[in-house]
């Protein structure tokens, strides 16, 4: 197994989850619903994806991670061109689910290669990983918009993104002949919530899901409701908060090495609190958006942290704990916006927003139980 066809898995996740977001109005204008109530969509993949985290270590064991890495990608290609298909929104919440099951069920097993991956190298490079897929992210983002920019259909552009995605996931077919070792479960096996460590790395998780999704879905509204940013520069916070997440993980593997995980959590968390406090206080769009991009390099070590460490947790193969921690963090994602926006409703966005300082809190406290494990 070698690291780069890793890598290139992760990376075409990314590309995935982005490339398909730039043709939405055509989109819910082909499906006759508004911009607005195309979020149900967004609810159906976020849901598809809580499903396909919980199912993914049956796929784990039957197929090897690294198999299953590969199976799951093919389908996420497939399902990005059936998007193109559905004329009505009830077929499409149809769609939306199953494209959210298949990038779950991938986005467990490629971490169960990338943990394995991790344990074989003197440095750890979990967060390197991560930063690929943010990478991806941002190139599937551009190659998009490129597209939109060029007029292309809603079929050119779903089958467009499908042949991309399927060619990076081709380039890792290597993966198939992984050696990476799954334990089946045993008799003697405990369930994640049996586990102290699983508990306490799924509290973390979904504090992760606050601290990283709240600002992100709420940066831009921030930025033009409460200080009346142009369009252009109230977007600029979700760029800077994606570079941020970048840097951060490109460097975070070497910050683990020389001061281990706890460490690193907490000065990633405090950074964190501090971007936010600075944003909520500083009435000045420039600093609100550098401070968003600090938010983002200090959330960006916490995935990484919590799937070696869900992936080392005695007493569980490494897909089942990596997926109980995947999925109780997706369902993290849901509760951020249930918390944020009835807040924001009834006492102002910008104190709404003060909300994941508690999560920001409780990754500090907690930040031992993902301790880097032992080879």
């Amino acid at each position: 197994m070698h690291v780069r066809h890793v890598a290139t898995a992760f990376f075409a996740n990314g590309v995935a989850a982005t490339i398909w977001l730039a043709p939405t109005p055509a989109l819910a204008a082909k499906l006759g619903t508004s911009v607005g109530g195309f979020g149900v969509a967004f609810v159906a993949f976020a849901l598809g994806g809580i499903v396909g985290t919980r199912i993914a270590p049956v796929g784990v064991r039957r197929w090897g991670a690294g198999r299953a890495t590969l199976i799951t990608g093919g389908l996420v290609s497939v399902l990005l061109a059936a998007r193109a298909v559905p004329d009505e929104v009830a077929v499409f919440f149809v769609v939306q689910v199953a494209a959210g099951i298949a990038d779950g069920a991938q986005d467990v097993s490629m971490n169960v290669v990338g943990v394995a991956a991790d344990r074989l190298t003197p440095v750890p490079i979990m967060n390197r990983l991560h930063g690929v897929w943010s990478v991806g992210a941002v190139a599937g983002g551009g190659i998009g918009a490129g597209m939109a920019a060029l007029d292309a259909s809603i079929t050119v552009h779903f089958a467009a993104a499908a042949l991309i995605v399927g060619a990076l996931n081709v380039a890792a077919l290597p993966l198939r002949r992984s050696s990476v070792a799954v334990d089946p479960p045993t008799a003697g096996a405990r369930r994640w919530w049996q586990s102290r460590t699983l508990v306490l790395l799924g509290i973390m998780g979904i504090a992760a899901s606050l601290l990283e999704g709240a600002p992100l879905d709420w940066g831009v509204l921030y930025l033009s409701d409460e200080l009346d940013a142009s369009s252009g520069a109230a977007g600029m916070s979700a760029v800077t908060f994606t570079v941020g997440m970048v840097a951060s993980r490109l460097a975070g593997d070497h910050l683990v090495h020389r001061f281990g995980v706890p460490v690193v959590l907490r000065i990633g968390a405090l950074a964190a609190a501090a971007g936010l406090t600075t944003a909520l206080l500083v009435d000045q769009v420039p600093v609100v958006i550098a401070a968003w991009g600090v938010i983002g390099a200090g959330v960006a070590v916490a995935y990484p942290a919590l799937f070696v460490a869900a992936g080392r947790a005695p007493g569980l193969p490494p897909g089942s704990g990596i997926g109980a921690i995947a999925s109780v963090a997706r369902a993290g994602f849901l509760i951020g916006p249930l918390l944020i926006g009835p807040a924001a409703d009834r006492y102002g966005l910008r104190t709404a927003l003060a909300i994941p300082l508690v999560a920001a809190a409780v990754i500090i406290v907690l930040a031992d139980a993902a301790r880097r494990p032992a080879a």
